[in-house]
C-alpha cells in the first residue's frame, strides 16, 4: 500500500482557526464530486466541495462557511441518504443542515442543555443516536421527532459512546466499563458482553460485504474488532501510541486511525496493521480531524489550520474509464509507473512547473502534471499571485469576511472563506483616526506561519530564538547568584539588544510597500474618495462613495458607487441608473454648514454595537519615529502630517485676510496683523510650531483655559443643525422654494430700477453698512477660527496616548468646528455684498478646505466609470423595519447593511455578523481592492 500526499504549502492547505472534525460524503447527481463537512474551532461548519480528476474551472460556489453555533464544533456528520449535515458543539447544541438551492439552512435545532458525547445517523437515514453526558440515550427521527429514549444509571453505566449496525435495525452503546450493550432501534435490549477492562472510547461499525459486518472498539492503547456479538476471541491491536479517533472506508474493508504522534494507521477487518505512516504535517500541533473520501481512494488529515490530502496508488478500478470513477475499489499493490512517477514529482518540489524540461514521453509528462491535482476545490490564490488576484475582476463570486484586525482595532483584514476558517487576503489599517483614511495592502502573512494554525514558524522566528538560546547558555556549570553575576547577566541582555538594534537592522532587508488603495473621507464621513498608490497594477482613480440620509432617518440612506470599470471584457456592463438626484450630493456635501455639539458627537461618533474603547487603539506598525529617533506620542504619521498642515492652512489664510480685509475700528490691533502677516512670510515650513507662532496673537490674554475650549466646542441648537444639512426628503420642494425666491428677487430689482435718486444714495449708504458689517463677521469667525486652530496645536502637542479616548473625541469636534466657520467665511466672501478683492481669497479657502477633507470633486475621471445604487429595502409592516435578502449570510441587523445590482443581478453584498466583523460578496465589475474600499466605507460611514 503507498499514499501519495498532495502538495502540503498548496494556497487552500492552511486556515485559520483551527479544524476539529471532518467528514465526507458523494455528491448524488455528479459522480467523482463530493462534499467536505468541517468543524472549526470558532463555532463555523464548513462545506466544501471535492473532485477526484481535474475538472475546468466554473463560476459554481465551491465553499460555504454555515453560522449558528457560538463554541467549538467537536462533532460533524452527514446523513448521506437524505443529504443532511448534524453539527454539535462542545455545548451540546445539534444542529441539522439542509441544501436549498444555493444556499445551507438549519432545519432542526436540539438543546438540552447538556454536552453531547457522541452523535450518529443510520446508514439508511431515517434516524440519529445521541448519547448525552448524563449517560441519557436519544434516538430520533430525520424529521426531528423522538423514538425513544433512556436514562442509564450513573452508578453502574457510563455511555461513552454509541454507533448504529450496518443494517440500521440496531444501535450499540459503549461504556466506561469496558462492555458493550446491543439495543433494537424501538429500545428493546438484545444482548450485553465485556470486551476489555478499560474504557472505550470509541465504536465504528463497517458496512457489510457478503452479509459480515465487522465492529472496532478502540480503548486508550487497544484496538479490538468483532464480527458477530458471540464471537468468543475478538481480534485486538495493542499499540504504543494514543490512538486518537478511527474510522472505516466506504465498503468496509479498511480502518484508518491516527496517533498522538502524527502517524497514520491502516488496519484490515481482522486488527491486522498493514500499513504504517507518517503525516507530512507540521508537529507544532497534534493530528485533530481525518476521514476517508471519494470512496475510499483519498484520506484528508487536519493538524490544527493545516490540511493534506492523500491519494492511495494501490487502487485498481474494476473499469479503466471514466464512467467507472465510482467503481468498485480493490485493493492491491501500485505499479511501479505510479510509484516512479510519484518520486519523480517529489524531487521536482511537488510541483510540476519544470516538468516540460525533463526529457520525458509526454505520457509521462501528463501522468506527473495530474498529482498537482487538488481534491479539496478553491480559488484562493497562490502568494505570488496574490496581487493580480486582488487587483483583477472575476466573473466568479468571491464570498468573504471582514474581521478586526485586533481586538478593538479600526483596521480590518478580507478573509476568504474556505474549509469553515478564513485564509486573509488584504489588510486595511486606518491611519488617521480624525479624518478617517484607510491604506489596503497585502496581507503578508497569508501563506506563512501563523499562531494559531499549526504551522512552523518563519525562518527569522528560529533564528531569534537559536541565537538567543546559544548566547544564554554560556556554560553548563552550576554557579550562585549573587548580585555581580546578576549585574553582568543583565549588562550581557543590554549588550545583546544594543547589537540587535544596530547590526541586525543593517543587514535586515528593506520591507516592500505593499499598499495598493488609499480610502480618504470627509469629516461627516458621508463622501469617500478610493485611489490607487501602486499605478503598475490599479489605475488612479478607483471609487467614490457618497451617502445620503433621511431628516429623521425615517428613510433608509442611499448610496451611490462611482465605480472606475476594470472589467477585462469588451462589452461594457449596462447600468440601471435611478434618477434619485444622488449624482450631485457630492457637492451639496461639500458646501454645507454642518455644526455638531458636543453630546451629539458621542451617538454619531461611535459605530453600533461600537464602544469608545475602538478609536482609542492604534497600530505599532503605523507610529513612526521623531525627531529624536524615539518618539512615540501615539498620533500616526499621517496624523501628525494632517495637524500640521490644518493648522499652517489657519495661519495662511488668517495672513490672506488680513491683507485683504482691512482693520476697522473694533477689530484687533494692527500688531497682530504684523506679527501674523511676519510669521507666515518668515517660513513657509508645515511645521506645527510655526503655525501655532502665527496663530498664537489672535488668542486674547484675557480668555482662560475654559474660556477658549468652550468657543472650540461650542454649538448651535439642534433646530439650527437640522436646518443646515441636507437631506433625501424635500428635495424637490427646495428647489420650487428656490426658484420662487429667485424670481421674486428679480421682480424687486425691477421695481428699484424706478425709484428715485435719493433713494439710491440711501441704499449706497446701506450698502457700505452692511458691507462693513460683512467684513466684521468675517473678523469675527477667523478670530474663532485662529483660537480653535491654536487649541487643537495645544491638544496635539500634549496629546496622552494613554487617555486617547477623551482627546481623540474633543480633537474630532474641534476639527468639525473648523469647518463649520470656513464655511461661515466662505459664505460670506462669496457673497455679493462684499468687495471684489475679498473674492480673490477663494482659492486660499479652498486650500483650507481641502486640508480638512472637504475639498472639491475630482476633475478628471475615467471615461469609462459606473454610476451604481445600493439596492432599496423593501418595508416590512409587520416589524416596522426595512428587509432586504441577504441569503442568510447576514446575522445582524443594521443600517450598513446593502446590496448593489446590475442588470437585476447582484454584484456586491455587505453586511453585520457577530463578533464586530462582516460579510462581503462580490463579483465583476468589482475586484477585491475595490470592494473592500466601499465595505471600509461602509464601515466607518457614521450616519445611520
Amino acid at each position: 500500500m503507498k499514499i501519495a500526499w498532495e502538495s502540503p504549502d498548496w494556497p487552500g492547505s492552511r486556515i485559520d482557526p483551527g479544524i476539529t472534525c471532518l467528514t465526507w460524503m458523494p455528491q448524488p447527481d455528479r459522480p467523482g464530486h463530493g462534499m467536505l463537512g468541517i468543524g472549526s474551532e470558532s463555532g463555523a461548519v464548513g462545506v466544501t466541495l471535492t473532485s477526484i480528476a481535474p475538472c475546468d474551472e466554473d463560476s459554481q460556489r465551491y465553499n460555504f462557511n454555515l453560522r449558528g453555533h457560538h463554541s467549538t464544533i467537536c462533532m460533524a456528520t452527514w446523513n448521506k441518504p437524505q443529504c443532511k449535515l448534524a453539527s454539535c458543539d462542545a455545548s451540546g447544541v445539534i444542529y441539522v443542515w439542509v441544501r436549498n438551492d444555493d444556499r445551507w439552512s438549519v432545519e432542526l435545532v436540539n438543546d438540552r442543555g447538556v454536552k453531547v458525547r457522541d452523535l450518529s445517523w443510520s446508514p439508511c437515514g431515517r434516524s440519529a443516536l445521541i448519547c448525552y453526558e448524563d449517560n441519557f440515550v436519544l434516538v430520533g427521527s430525520a424529521s426531528g421527532q423522538r423514538i425513544w429514549s433512556h436514562q442509564f444509571p450513573a452508578a453502574d453505566h457510563d455511555v461513552t459512546c454509541g454507533v448504529w449496525a450496518a443494517e440500521s435495525r440496531e444501535i450499540i452503546l459503549g461504556f466506561a466499563t469496558g462492555s458493550i450493550q446491543v439495543m433494537f432501534c424501538d429500545g428493546g435490549n438484545i444482548t450485553e458482553r465485556s470486551l476489555c477492562n478499560e474504557p472505550i472510547t470509541k465504536l465504528a461499525c463497517s458496512t457489510e460485504i457478503n452479509g459480515k459486518w465487522t465492529l472496532a472498539a478502540l480503548t486508550e492503547r487497544k484496538l479490538i474488532m468483532i464480527s458477530a456479538y458471540d464471537q468468543v476471541v475478538p481480534h485486538t491491536y495493542t499499540g504504543t501510541l494514543l490512538i486518537k479517533k478511527i474510522e472505516w472506508n466506504s465498503d468496509g474493508t479498511l480502518l484508518a486511525a491516527i496517533t498522538e504522534l502524527h502517524q497514520l494507521l491502516i488496519f484490515d477487518r481482522e486488527a491486522r496493521l498493514i500499513h504504517r505512516e507518517e503525516v507530512p504535517l507540521s508537529k507544532d500541533r497534534p493530528l485533530s480531524a481525518f476521514t476517508w473520501a471519494h470512496n475510499g481512494k483519498t484520506i484528508v488529515v487536519a493538524a490544527g489550520g493545516h490540511v493534506v490530502v492523500g491519494k492511495r496508488l494501490d487502487v485498481v478500478l474494476e473499469e479503466e474509464n471514466e464512467a467507472a470513477v465510482s467503481g468498485k475499489v480493490l485493493m492491491g499493490v501500485p505499479s511501479l509507473f505510479n510509484l516512479v512517477t510519484y518520486a519523480v514529482w517529489r524531487e521536482l518540489g511537488a510541483s510540476s512547473r519544470r516538468v516540460d524540461r525533463l526529457p520525458l514521453p509526454n505520457r509521462e509528462k501528463e501522468s506527473i502534471k495530474l498529482l498537482d491535482h487538488h481534491i479539496i476545490r478553491c480559488r484562493i490564490p497562490r502568494s505570488d499571485d496574490l496581487c493580480k488576484f486582488v487587483c483583477t475582476v472575476n466573473d466568479a463570486r468571491s464570498y468573504c469576511t471582514i474581521r478586526p484586525l485586533t481586538r478593538g482595532s479600526h483596521s480590518y483584514v478580507l478573509c476568504m472563506e474556505h474549509m469553515g476558517g478564513l485564509v486573509p487576503l488584504l489588510v486595511g489599517r486606518q491611519v488617521n483616526r480624525f479624518l478617517p483614511q484607510f491604506h489596503v495592502s497585502l496581507h503578508h502573512g497569508t501563506h506563512t506561519g501563523s499562531p494559531g494554525t499549526g504551522t512552523p514558524p518563519t525562518n527569522r522566528q528560529q533564528t531569534t530564538i537559536g541565537g538567543s538560546a546559544q548566547v544564554e547558555d554560556m556554560s553548563v556549570l552550576p554557579r550562585t547568584s549573587t548580585g555581580r553575576n546578576s549585574l553582568w547577566r543583565r549588562s550581557k541582555r543590554q549588550l545583546r539588544a544594543l547589537m540587535s538594534r544596530h547590526v541586525n537592522a543593517a543587514v535586515r532587508a528593506p520591507r516592500t510597500d505593499s499598499r495598493l488603495v488609499h480610502v480618504s473621507s470627509n469629516v461627516w464621513c458621508t463622501r469617500f474618495q478610493v485611489t490607487s498608490l501602486s499605478p503598475q497594477h490599479l489605475p488612479g482613480f478607483l471609487a467614490q462613495i457618497v451617502y445620503k440620509t433621511s431628516v429623521l432617518h425615517l428613510q433608509p440612506r442611499q448610496m451611490t458607487v462611482q465605480l472606475a470599470n476594470m472589467s477585462l471584457s469588451s462589452k461594457p456592463l449596462s447600468v440601471t441608473r435611478r434618477s434619485s438626484g444622488l449624482d450631485n450630493s457630492s457637492n451639496a456635501s461639500s458646501n454645507r454648514n454642518e455644526k455638531i455639539n458636543e453630546e451629539e458627537l458621542n451617538i454619531i461618533e461611535l459605530g453600533e454595537n461600537e464602544t469608545e474603547d475602538d478609536l482609542a487603539q492604534l497600530l505599532t506598525s503605523s507610529r513612526i519615529s521623531g525627531e529624536n529617533g524615539d518618539r512615540d506620542d501615539g498620533l500616526t504619521h499621517e496624523e501628525r502630517l494632517f495637524f500640521d498642515r490644518v493648522l499652517t492652512e489657519c495661519a495662511s489664510l488668517r495672513a490672506a485676510m488680513e491683507l485683504a480685509v482691512p482693520s476697522t475700528s473694533g477689530c484687533l490691533p494692527s500688531a497682530n496683523t504684523t506679527t501674523t502677516s511676519n510669521a507666515i512670510s518668515a517660513g513657509s515650513s508645515n511645521s506645527t510650531r510655526a503655525a501655532m507662532h502665527s496663530l498664537s496673537p489672535a488668542i486674547s490674554p484675557s480668555l482662560s483655559h475654559s474660556e477658549i475650549g468652550s468657543l472650540a466646542t461650542s454649538a448651535l441648537s439642534w433646530q439650527e443643525e437640522v436646518d443646515s444639512m441636507e437631506y433625501i426628503d424635500g428635495a424637490d420642494e427646495e428647489a420650487a422654494l428656490l426658484n420662487t425666491e429667485s424670481s421674486e428677487r428679480s421682480r424687486q430689482q425691477i421695481r428699484e430700477k424706478g425709484q428715485a435718486p435719493v433713494e439710491q444714495r440711501d441704499s449706497s449708504k446701506r450698502k457700505s453698512t452692511e458691507k462693513a458689517k460683512d467684513n466684521e463677521d468675517i473678523r469675527t469667525h477667523l478670530d474663532k477660527l485662529s483660537r480653535i486652530a491654536a487649541q487643537l496645536g495645544q491638544r496635539q502637542s500634549n496629546f496622552n496616548k494613554n487617555r486617547d479616548r477623551d482627546s481623540i473625541r474633543k480633537m474630532r469636534t474641534q476639527v468639525k468646528e473648523l469647518l463649520r466657520r470656513v464655511n461661515e467665511i466662505e459664505k460670506k466672501v462669496g457673497g455679493a455684498d462684499v468687495r471684489g478683492e475679498v473674492r480673490d481669497l477663494v482659492h486660499t479657502i479652498e486650500e483650507m478646505k481641502r486640508a480638512l477633507g472637504e475639498g472639491s470633486r475630482a476633475s478628471r475621471l475615467p471615461q469609462n466609470m459606473l454610476t451604481l445604487h445600493n439596492k432599496a429595502p423593501i418595508w416590512n409592516e409587520t416589524n416596522q423595519v426595512y428587509q432586504l435578502d441577504f441569503g442568510g449570510r447576514v446575522t445582524q441587523e443594521s443600517a450598513k447593511n446593502f446590496q448593489i445590482e446590475v442588470d437585476s443581478k447582484q454584484v456586491l453584498q455587505f453586511g453585520r455578523i457577530e463578533g464586530g466583523a462582516y460579510t462581503l460578496d462580490f463579483r465583476a465589475p468589482f475586484c477585491a481592492a475595490q470592494a473592500f474600499a466601499v465595505a471600509l466605507a461602509s464601515i466607518t460611514q457614521r450616519l445611520k
